[in-house]
């Protein structure tokens, strides 16, 4: 959450979500999204990350925005 590393998100997704993701496919790079994980590795990465919803809301320059502003970037809403 906001350390800048990459890592994938493999579950949380419905049916039809998983079907239009296809096997390896991904959400477009800038998507915001919301997830959960169970907590952080040694390297900062979150561990067994759960997609929870995409963020509409929410495009990934105010993201990054936020970020820049913000010293506890896991609070963003």
């Amino acid at each position: 959450p906001g350390s800048g590393h990459t890592f994938e998100v493999g579950t949380g997704f419905t049916d039809a979500q998983r079907n239009w993701l296809g096997a390896k496919q991904r959400w477009p790079a800038g998507s915001v999204i919301t997830y959960k994980y169970q907590n952080l590795t040694a390297k900062g990465v979150p561990r067994f990350p759960v997609f929870l919803r995409e963020r509409t809301d929410k495009t990934w320059a105010e993201v990054c925005t936020l970020l820049i502003h913000t010293s506890s970037p896991t609070t963003i809403t």
